[in-house]
């Protein structure tokens, strides 16, 4: 049995990643369809005592990642109906997870809850997520948690909490990815939260200093994120002229969605 599992284990390792290079690739739809023989092969490793936890732990990686597919398709109850199962599986086998598995899983059950609009509930699985990151060493993987934890508070309007959160994830950014865009991106979440405090001298120098470096850097997405964000900043503060310039700023490269109209 060990043989025939090795001999297979290579083959479930070689879908698993075709399947996350699917999704990576944007190819959603595909990756989903590619799973469905990977989880084949698993309910036949599952029900022997002595690859059932090998499988256990392929399942959560292969099920979290058609998770992120269906959530990317905006398919809510397809990805719901991916997540009851894998969890169900789960505590029907009693085995416990290493720290990699419970970290995909967190975040599986977080962005679940996301966008079924239970914030509250995103918020304490992107803290377990973030805790897993840590303990493995992922810097990067901890401030991102962060961020996503920032964000969800904003949401409720709890502006204290969310301001905590974005601050942990930008030293964290600053402190492991510095010079990357990254950094300006949590950078953003940071920003919106001072504003939200009420600290428009430090959401005006975020705002501004993110603006300059996505302008250096070509990220023209992200600039003009930035630039909404300051112009709003600017407009609470009453000064229309100011956000008025920042929103006659548009070019081909803008979304169509964030251009000013004329």
């Amino acid at each position: 049995l060990l043989r025939a599992h090795h001999r297979r284990k290579p083959g479930l390792r070689a879908l698993r990643h075709h399947i996350d290079l699917l999704g990576n690739r944007g190819q959603p739809a595909e990756a989903i369809q590619r799973a469905q023989h990977a989880f084949a092969l698993l309910d036949t490793l599952s029900a022997r005592s002595d690859t059932q936890a090998p499988a256990m732990a392929e399942h959560v990686r292969i099920g979290s990642a058609v998770v992120a597919c269906h959530l990317h398709l905006m398919q809510r109850d397809e990805a719901v109906a991916v997540l009851d199962r894998l969890l169900g599986r789960l505590a029907a086998s009693g085995l416990p997870l290493a720290a990699p598995e419970q970290q995909l899983l967190a975040n599986a059950q977080a962005n679940v809850a996301w966008i079924s609009g239970r914030l509250r509930e995103a918020a304490a699985h992107f803290e377990h997520a973030a805790a897993q990151a840590e303990a493995l060493g992922q810097g990067a993987n901890v401030a991102t948690s962060w961020n996503n934890i920032a964000t969800c508070w904003a949401r409720l309007g709890l502006n204290e909490p969310a301001a905590d959160a974005a601050e942990r994830s930008w030293r964290g950014r600053l402190t492991g990815e510095r010079g990357t865009g990254l950094v300006q991106q949590t950078a953003v979440t940071l920003a919106r939260a001072r504003r939200d405090q009420g600290r428009f001298a430090d959401a005006l120098a975020l705002y501004e200093d993110a603006v300059a470096e996505f302008g250096r850097s070509g990220a023209h997405l992200w600039r003009h994120v930035a630039e909404m964000g300051l112009a709003t900043t600017w407009a609470r503060l009453g000064q229309f002229a100011r956000a008025q310039a920042l929103l006659h700023t548009d070019d081909e490269a803008a979304p169509c969605t964030m251009t000013a109209s004329p």
